[in-house]
């Protein structure tokens, strides 16, 4: 079968682009040709996006700090912008591109699929996710997220229409399977990340690397996602309290002022090696998690401070690793606590088994 996929995978973000690159290899391995629609969304860090959110009445001094920070964000995301349009164009099938619904009628498959990721999220509510261009050909979804459940009623109905629209939905999340109960939906069940569909083994040859955990350094790697004043101050305590050397890993230069050595937006197989052999990881990142588990490190999560945390905290509670949680910034001794990962890995291998089959059942029925 012809099958393509809309996802956000043009974020600059590690975890949007490997989700993506995941879903193709496993649709491929399924027997099926799999191409990703290129939906651009309207930027939000366009210059012209960013200065017309200054407000001009704020005040001389901060309306003067707004504009040049508008000026620095936009810089920012265009200068890293080009390392991932390389890496998107080496690494994803893609079909041409679209900036908006019109347009994407012409588009011809055999079934279309939503998903992964937060395609349904409400902060940036967008019907282009929901596939409403698709007349003819199957609709499902796979391993969707809509980040917050939290809905209004206004978007909650909206949501509804849409989602009535699937032949079969999986979402990545418990909450997100309560929310579809809600809206009186079927859903198929909770499923696996598509990362986490491909196996040690498969991200090993990716990376061209052999399948050992033995070439470790001794930093601790820092990743993080949210802007969290937390998160750094509990980094430094950890490095003195352990006297460890740290790296902080980031596609943007703002993350960097975390402190420790700097990773800049490197090659998307470095991002994963550099993970592999970090000796501890400290994250708030859903797939610098995931990443961690598949390479069996130590870590622990600072859960973001965005309302998007549902999605690490239901991974983490079922394997049984919520302790892994930091909950006291001051409580170090985390460290030492190793992580038994028999049961999580004899857990990822069966729940991969079982979303695998799913897939595959979704889209033949």
């Amino acid at each position: 079968m012809v099958i393509k996929v809309i996802t956000r995978h043009y974020p600059i973000n590690y975890g949007s682009l490997l989700q993506a690159f995941a879903t193709i290899k496993v649709l491929e391995k399924l027997g099926h040709h799999a191409y990703i629609i290129d939906y651009r969304r309207k930027s939000v860090y366009s210059l012209k996006y960013l200065l017309s959110k200054v407000d001009l009445n704020s005040g001389l001094k901060k309306t003067i700090f707004d504009v040049l920070r508008a000026f620095f964000v936009s810089f920012e995301h265009h200068s890293v912008e080009r390392k991932f349009v390389k890496m998107r164009k080496r690494y994803l099938k893609l079909t041409e591109t679209y900036y908006s619904c019109d347009g994407m009628a012409v588009l011809k498959a055999d079934c279309f699929v939503t998903g992964s990721d937060q395609v349904w999220g409400i902060d940036r509510y967008d019907e282009t996710y929901f596939l409403p261009f698709v007349n003819d050909g199957k609709k499902i979804a796979y391993s969707a997220s809509f980040g917050k459940t939290d809905i209004d009623e206004k978007h909650f109905d909206k949501y509804t229409k849409w989602l009535k629209l699937y032949s079969h939905i999986t979402v990545r999340e418990h909450s997100a399977a309560d929310l579809l109960n809600k809206m009186g939906i079927d859903c198929m069940g909770v499923v696996l990340d598509p990362v986490l569909l491909l196996t040690k083994d498969e991200w090993n040859e990716f990376i061209e690397e052999e399948n050992d955990n033995t070439k470790c350094d001794d930093r601790l790697l820092v990743y993080y996602l949210h802007n969290n004043p937390e998160l750094r101050k509990y980094v430094k305590g950890f490095s003195k309290r352990w006297n460890v050397k740290y790296a902080t890993l980031s596609p943007t230069w703002h993350h960097l002022i975390a402190g420790g050595e700097k990773i800049y937006a490197p090659e998307i197989k470095d991002y994963i090696k550099t993970i592999k052999h970090c000796k501890y990881l400290i994250t708030d990142s859903f797939h610098g998690t995931v990443f961690a588990l598949l390479f069996n490190k130590k870590f622990s999560v600072i859960l973001p401070n965005d309302g998007t945390e549902t999605r690490i905290k239901s991974l983490l509670e079922q394997i049984k690793l919520e302790d892994r949680i930091i909950t006291d910034l001051n409580e170090f001794s985390i460290m030492e606590r190793d992580i038994d990962y028999n049961p999580v890995n004899e857990f990822i291998a069966k729940e991969r088994e079982h979303s695998i089959k799913l897939l595959d059942k979704m889209i033949k029925n």
